[in-house]
């Protein structure tokens, strides 16, 4: 009983607290990405963003699967990838698969975006907050959606190989 004594139940609790402190990020981000996990029913047919011009586009085809490109204008790894990204939306195109780009920016700075990585992709303006409902922890995120707007694919922090999309393609066209 000699340990148990005033000054080491206050070093416990302080180190309790360091320890919850520390944690409480990692939980956070899990937390977030669990609300985008694979077979989640995350985006409905009227859920929709604006483009350059203000016109309000569906986030999902109704006819095919979606790949939602979740950008932002401030990282540089999606402005790095102003060239790439739209080549993937074409070629998931080619596939069947429609494609939206988002961006959570202000309106100017979405705007000088989408005129560097447009490349015949649709651009859309989203906002912090549907990022975070979706889950989306880091950028680029890719979303490979079903027509009724469940989650099949995540890729975070990378872009997915095509190979990876073609056997989700395949998986869920049966």
């Amino acid at each position: 009983m000699r340990y148990v004594n005033r000054a080491n139940i206050i070093t416990a609790c302080v180190v309790s607290l360091l320890a919850l402190s520390m944690l409480k990020r990692p939980l956070q981000r899990l937390a977030r990405a669990r609300r985008a996990a694979i077979g989640v029913r995350l985006v409905t047919r009227t859920d929709r963003a604006t483009d350059v011009n203000g016109l309000a586009h569906s986030l999902i085809a109704t006819d095919s699967a979606t790949l939602l490109i979740m950008l932002d204008a401030a990282d540089a790894n999606s402005r790095l990838g102003t060239r790439v990204f739209p080549t993937l939306a074409h070629w998931a195109q080619l596939q069947g698969v429609a494609s939206r780009m988002l961006v959570p920016n202000d309106s100017l700075v979405f705007a000088q975006f989408a005129r560097l990585a447009s490349g015949g992709a649709t651009i859309l303006r989203s906002t912090p907050v549907w990022y975070d409902h979706l889950g989306i922890t880091e950028v680029p995120t890719f979303l490979l959606l079903d027509r009724s707007g469940a989650v099949r694919g995540r890729w975070s922090g990378q872009t997915p190989k095509h190979l990876e999309i073609l056997n989700l393609l395949a998986k869920m066209r049966g």
